[in-house]
Formats: structure tokens, sequence, C-alpha cells
């Protein structure tokens, strides 16, 4: 489940140390591999920024509006955008929507049919079916 409509969404969340360490620099390195250093006064991480094979679904992919990660169609699968290549998202095959995660920009299967719901806590859950008509004669 993730928040409906506009807005900030938390696409990752990480706990690298206890709540009381003090963490003192934050610096995005290797631009083309976008890792993030984050430094404490007595230790460093690096960790990639783009987790996007989490997404197993276009629609997951697309509703977490992940400015790193994107559909890709050809492959099925959620991928990194292609830091070299700012302008792969008007590429026809890769597909994202930072602004509202808007779904209905994945592809269908003919006769799938897909409705958002959503709950009292903005959360959407999206459930799709396919009709599925038998003719008798």
């Amino acid at each position: 489940m993730e928040p409906k409509g506009e807005g900030a969404v938390i696409s990752q969340s990480w706990q690298l140390f206890p709540p009381s360490v003090a963490i003192s620099e934050l610096k995005l390195v290797r631009p083309k591999n976008r890792s993030l250093l984050v430094v404490t006064n007595t230790e460093s991480v690096l960790m990639p920024v783009a987790n996007c094979g989490e997404y197993k679904s276009c629609s997951r992919c697309l509703r977490m509006r992940d400015p790193h990660c994107g559909w890709d169609l050809e492959s099925e699968s959620c991928i990194e955008k292609d830091p070299e290549n700012e302008d792969k998202n008007v590429d026809e095959q890769f597909v994202q929507d930072l602004k509202s995660g808007d779904t209905s920009l994945c592809p269908t299967l003919e006769g799938k049919k897909c409705l958002n719901i959503y709950t009292e806590l903005e959360f959407v859950v999206t459930l799709c079916f396919v009709l599925h008509f038998l003719l008798l004669y």
C-alpha cells in the first residue's frame, strides 16, 4: 500500500545507525552508480540510492514515485533510470510518473480491469482482474 495523490512520498527508509548517533555528512557520490555516502564521527556507510528491483509490478513501481526508477516495458521490470540519459523518461520503453504515480500508464492485458480502493488511512490498494467470457452454442 502506498499513499494516494500528490505530495511527498517516502520510497525508501533506512536505520543505518542507532538513533543517538548523529550523521555529520551526506554526500551523493559516484553519479553514474548513484551511491550515498553517510558519515558519522566514527564510521561511514556507502549505499545505493536506487532499489528498483524491490518493486515487482508496474503499478507498485510507478506509485512509489522513486525518481531513480521506472517501468521498462520491454523487460517488464522496474529498472533504474539511466543517469547518462536524462531524457530516458521520454523513451517509449520507459514509463515513469513522478508527479502522481499514475498507474494507468502501466500496460494492461485485453479484458483486464483495475480498481483503486482508497482506505481511511489515505492508502490505495489496486485490485486487478481479468474478465473471461464463455460463449455457449
